[in-house]
């Protein structure tokens, strides 16, 4: 089940989709192309970033170099690229944000534990391996991962609940 606002109103929509489902020609060309194109919003700035905002201004090609470069990070990116990763932690799952915001937390307070900073994981060889943009990927992939943990959604969810009953409970005198 999935929700879905339009012009400010929440409403259920069916799944259509599940895991194991044999799909048509058609169906698989919709989904590779918004796959394209989620990957290429994903890496929009990153391209900005390396023309710089006059060459982009100029339509002015990559070099080669600078293409190689890219194309390295797009297919490295690319082939671990998940649909579902987006989907969780929506505004429409509080559940979700919850459960990354304690992922985020938890993830934080670890790498302060080692004495690192979030940047120095990010560009760790682990992650990024000095590459900022590969490391900030990966570093929000992490964050996922952990906010999926069963223990963390459960915990997420009692928190979505208690905020919910304090807000029908609370009168704050407005």
């Amino acid at each position: 089940m999935a929700f879905a606002t339009v012009q400010g109103q929440r409403f259920e929509i069916d799944d259509k989709f599940k895991a194991g489902d044999v799909i048509d020609g058609n169906t698989a060309a919709a989904l590779n192309r918004l796959r394209v194109e989620n990957i290429c919003n994903n890496f929009r700035n990153r391209v900005t970033e390396i023309l710089g905002e006059k060459r982009c201004e100029a339509k002015e090609k990559l070099t080669k170099q600078e293409h190689e470069q890219l194309q390295s990070e797009i297919t490295e990116y690319a082939a671990s690229y998940d649909f579902s990763r987006s989907k969780r932690g929506s505004k429409s799952d509080p559940v979700g944000v919850q459960a990354r915001e304690i992922a985020r937390s938890l993830l934080e307070k670890q790498l302060k534990s080692r004495g690192m900073t979030t940047q120095d994981y990010i560009l760790s060889p682990a992650m990024g391996n000095g590459n900022e943009r590969l490391g900030k990927q990966r570093f929000k992939e992490k964050i996922v991962e952990i906010s999926e943990m069963p223990n963390i959604r459960k915990s997420a969810a009692r928190i979505v609940v208690a905020q919910r009953s304090i807000n029908q409970e609370v009168d704050l005198g407005l």
